[in-house]
């Protein structure tokens, strides 16, 4: 039978204070933006004791959106932090989170009190973030209106209409609206949007157009963090409309014709 020597011994173990840090965003995500689009985020990780300030020196940062990491980078030797990110060109239109998220680990604390003989020294960190909602693509809406809806070749049409944002109905100004005439489709006016986000434009329908129903087509095609919306009306296109007769006119040939059937009447009885 073999023996074999036992010996007992021990593993120091270091133990390190625990400190909780607070994250300040100084300069936060947008509140909207388009997929593709780069943003910056600066601020600082800290903690208070007392009156006196004491923060991690050069902090790990990660940003998120809806928990996917698309930014991480160092913070400066006093806690302070300038990530810049990118929105996923396939980010999904509608509301998405942006963490800004201070990651836990041991780092080299220093601070601004009378205890500059214990700093800096190593503590464990425990992390801590903060969130932002982000609206990606501003959804809009475009309205038109066309007069006169029934119209011969030459005549001129007035298009109006007003471009403003699907969540709070607020006008757009300054946007693009381009205007096409369908069938065949075609561009036929550019226009921009004014204070209030209305716009208007005309098109004079060219001799030989055939009649028909034609559509009026308003495209906003995006611009900025704006979706793209459109809006159509349809035109009737016919060779000869019947004028309007005034009233007085009216009454006037109805008297004649009332008149010209009593005579009538009188000479076939009297014949």
């Amino acid at each position: 039978m073999t023996y074999f020597r036992s010996e007992t011994g021990e593993t120091p173990i270091t133990v390190i204070e625990a400190y909780s840090p607070t994250i300040t965003v100084t300069t936060p995500p947008p509140t909207t933006g388009k997929a593709g689009m780069s943003f910056t985020v600066t601020g600082r990780i800290y903690g208070m004791e007392g009156a006196y300030i004491w923060w991690p020196q050069y902090p790990y940062i990660t940003i998120l959106l809806d928990g996917a990491n698309i930014a991480s980078g160092n913070g400066d030797i006093n806690g302070n932090f300038n990530i810049t990110a990118t929105i996923p060109s396939n980010t999904s239109m509608g509301k998405h989170t942006i963490r800004i998220q201070f990651n836990p680990g041991t780092y080299i604390v220093d601070w601004n009190g009378p205890k500059d003989t214990e700093y800096p020294k190593t503590v464990y960190c425990t992390g801590t973030y903060v969130d932002y909602t982000i609206t990606i693509g501003v959804e809009t809406t475009l309205t038109i209106t066309v007069s006169p809806v029934k119209a011969t070749p030459n005549t001129t049409l007035t298009i109006t209409g007003k471009l403003t944002r699907k969540d709070t109905g607020t006008g757009l100004a300054g946007m693009p609206i381009e205007i096409y005439w369908r069938e065949p489709t075609m561009k036929i006016a550019t226009a921009t949007t004014g204070s209030d986000g209305g716009y208007s434009a005309t098109y004079t329908i060219p001799p030989g157009t055939t009649a028909g129903t034609y559509y009026v087509k308003a495209v906003f095609q995006g611009y900025g963090v704006y979706a793209v919306s459109y809006a159509e009306k349809t035109v009737t296109v016919t060779l000869w409309i019947p004028p309007t007769l005034k009233p007085e006119i009216i009454a006037s040939a109805s008297a004649i014709i009332i008149g010209a059937c009593i005579t009538m009447y009188g000479w076939k009885h009297a014949h």
